[in-house]
């Protein structure tokens, strides 16, 4: 009796699949005798080993449910519940067995990615949507804003309950307020706060662009532009903006950058430009002007940095996409019997500088899509809506590939 305790112990190690999970491969022509091939102690190297694994191995192990059993002594509920159901007979090939075991576990890393942020020492740019962070402090509005929703959309499950619909976030990149700071001090630019000498906002740009991005910060951006291969934005996102009594939507710079040279070192000056000019839009009369009316205080204002990738495709030269918008949860004028509640929808082609230019758009209520105000009939829409390629850049603002 006095084994009693290991006993038990090895048995739930061994059977009940709560020690590492041990690869074999049955030895040809000898009944219940295997050769250990690897050991995996966590879901890194499980899945790492499915792709390596001998088949026969992977045949062995899915005959007697061995996954799913140890997947649920992890916890694993969801993945052990995706391949228990599943028999080798379901598959044509072993081949074909081994990659749905492949995409179940990358399918689960995935989904666990969309609702987190990742810090940019542990991202490894597997998966579109994905969301980094590089530094500390702050993320400013929207970057809050961004996090939320992503965490919105990855809780709410309407993935689940709309199969042929996609929606999701930009891949995305937030600089924290901290480098700011770093930038600030690095550069000596603490003098710009009260600019007593009456500089220019031209000026101030010029002074931003010949500073220096912090060296360790630049690293990582080289980083970020190998994966990051499509048009990008770069976002403002500073600790007064989208605030609720005060809102700063639109007072500090966005640039969007083609990003698409074959010189990869001007690709990253263009971004170090891009995020030096977001820094220096604090600085100038308008944003100071703004922030001095609310109370607040220009040198407790901190900037932090959105890069995101664009939706969109090439059309003719120019990136944009097919549609942009902006919905309302309450629409204050509503028509027929729409109600506030019902919300609106404004669209246009594009990236949508029709849409917050106050041009014409198309709009609509989502509950009641058939009443559209501004339109008599299907063939309005059409003529007001046709692509005109002289007016491309004005109309659609799209983005010169």
């Amino acid at each position: 009796m006095k084994n009693f305790s290991i006993d038990i112990h090895d048995f739930l190690l061994k059977f009940l699949g709560f020690g590492d999970f041990v690869f074999y491969k049955p030895i040809k022509g000898k009944i219940d005798e295997k050769l250990e091939i690897k050991r995996a102690s966590g879901l890194k190297e499980f899945e790492l080993m499915l792709k390596k694994a001998p088949i026969s191995s992977i045949l062995y192990h899915s005959d007697r449910n061995d996954f799913s059993n140890w997947l649920m002594a992890r916890s694993e509920f969801k993945l052990a519940y995706k391949l228990r159901p599943q028999k080798v007979s379901d598959f044509k090939t072993l081949d074909l067995m081994r990659k749905f075991l492949i995409k179940v576990f990358n399918d689960n890393r995935r989904e666990k990615q969309l609702g987190i942020m990742t810090d940019f020492s542990k991202q490894k740019f597997e998966f579109d949507s994905s969301y980094t962070k590089i530094g500390g402090d702050s993320l400013g509005g929207k970057g809050r804003g961004i996090a939320f929703i992503r965490t919105l959309l990855y809780r709410s499950g309407i993935d689940i309950k709309y199969k042929n619909v996609k929606i999701t976030v930009p891949s995305t990149v937030a600089i924290g307020t901290d480098l700011f700071d770093e930038f600030i001090l690095e550069n000596e630019l603490q003098y710009l706060a009260n600019n007593k000498k009456n500089i220019s906002d031209k000026e101030i740009a010029k002074i931003f662009i010949y500073s220096k991005i912090p060296k360790k910060l630049k690293q990582k951006l080289t980083k970020v532009l190998i994966h990051f291969k499509k048009p990008i934005a770069v976002r403002s996102s500073s600790l007064l903006e989208d605030s609720q009594n005060h809102p700063f939507a639109g007072l500090y710079s966005i640039y969007m950058l083609p990003n698409n040279n074959t010189d990869n070192k001007l690709r990253l000056e263009q971004l170090c430009q891009a995020i030096k000019l977001v820094y220096a839009s604090v600085f100038y009369k308008e944003a100071k002007a703004y922030i001095q009316s609310t109370s607040a205080k220009i040198d407790e204002e901190k900037m932090a940095v959105i890069i995101q990738e664009l939706i969109g495709n090439e059309y003719i030269g120019w990136f944009f996409p097919t549609i942009s918008g902006v919905a309302q949860s309450y629409n204050f004028y509503p028509i027929s019997y729409q109600k506030r509640e019902d919300g609106l929808v404004s669209m246009a082609v594009g990236l949508g500088y029709t849409v917050v230019g106050g041009e014409q758009t198309l709009k609509f209520s989502p509950k009641f899509p058939e009443i559209i105000p501004d339109f008599s009939s299907s063939s309005t829409i059409n003529a007001s809506y046709t692509l005109d390629t002289s007016r491309i850049s004005r109309t659609l603002n799209g983005i010169k590939s």
